[in-house]
């Protein structure tokens, strides 16, 4: 996917009603270090982490097409 394309979908989804940006909180990063630690993994999954603890700290449900985020106990569907 080309960069312009991609900017476009993320504002596509920003101007949802639905499309609530999450703060991240210092227990999330806490949060997201003991899920990779349990593993013993890292590298591209830190990010992942990162977003499912603060979702998870929300209740929220992440909508992503990446199987990563089914490591964790957060709520995620395949959209």
């Amino acid at each position: 996917m080309a960069i312009t394309e991609a900017v476009g979908q993320v504002r596509a989804w920003l101007d949802r009603s639905v499309t609530e940006v999450l703060h991240v909180d210092p227990s999330d990063i806490h949060q997201a270090l003991i899920w990779l630690e349990e593993p013993g993994v890292g590298a591209n999954l830190t990010t992942d982490a990162q977003i499912a603890a603060a979702a998870f700290r929300y209740g929220a449900i992440v909508h992503t097409a990446d199987m990563d985020f089914q490591r964790s106990p957060l709520r995620s569907m395949n959209p």
